[in-house]
């Protein structure tokens, strides 16, 4: 029988909330000189750790770190909306994850990110609705398009199973993948 529970899990959750808490409050901190946030570092290290971790140790974290940013940006009343966008781009990761190209998951799962619009225009008016709308749509598109160039960068030198070190020498790369 398998634990969900282990050191390894416990320990990948706290890194990985702490590195997507610090992301997340130094935008939110810049986001509150400038106005609005328009890109959302910790969604991409969320994106981009699909399918390279535990897939509930990587939605707990994001839910933590997420809830974290909520609560130091002063919007405590994100929180609920914030944990049900990141359930739903875990789960549409585990249906999709056979059936599409991770590049095409990123653009797909990410599309709950939109949930937000609806939650701010029940929360407050139109107006509001359409700046939001605005900011989701550019913190989206920024988002994927970062998310996607990571991993198409990192895949490509994988591939390639050649890496540079220091010295500008080449150095051949092993990668025993036990997932495949």
């Amino acid at each position: 029988m398998k634990k969900w529970i282990t050191t390894k899990n416990i320990t990948t959750c706290s890194l990985l909330s702490a590195v997507m808490f610090v992301m997340g409050a130094a935008i939110s901190t810049i986001a509150s000189m400038t106005g609005k946030s328009i890109i959302q570092f910790s969604d991409i290290i969320f994106l981009i750790m699909l399918g390279k971790t535990n897939l509930f140790t990587l939605i707990l974290s994001a839910i933590i770190a997420g809830s974290m940013i909520d609560l130091y940006a002063g919007g405590a009343i994100f929180i609920p909306i914030t944990i049900l966008v990141k359930i739903l781009i875990g789960l549409t990761y585990l249906l999709l994850r056979k059936k599409v190209n991770i590049h095409i998951i990123f653009i797909i799962s990410y599309l709950w990110i939109f949930i937000y619009n609806l939650y701010t225009y029940i929360l407050w008016d139109a107006s509001t609705l359409i700046v939001e709308s605005i900011v989701n749509l550019i913190q989206y598109s920024v988002t994927v398009v970062f998310s996607i160039a990571i991993v198409f960068v990192s895949n490509f030198k994988l591939q390639n199973n050649i890496l540079k070190n220091d010295y500008n020498d080449t150095v051949e790369v092993t990668i025993n993948n036990k997932n495949n």
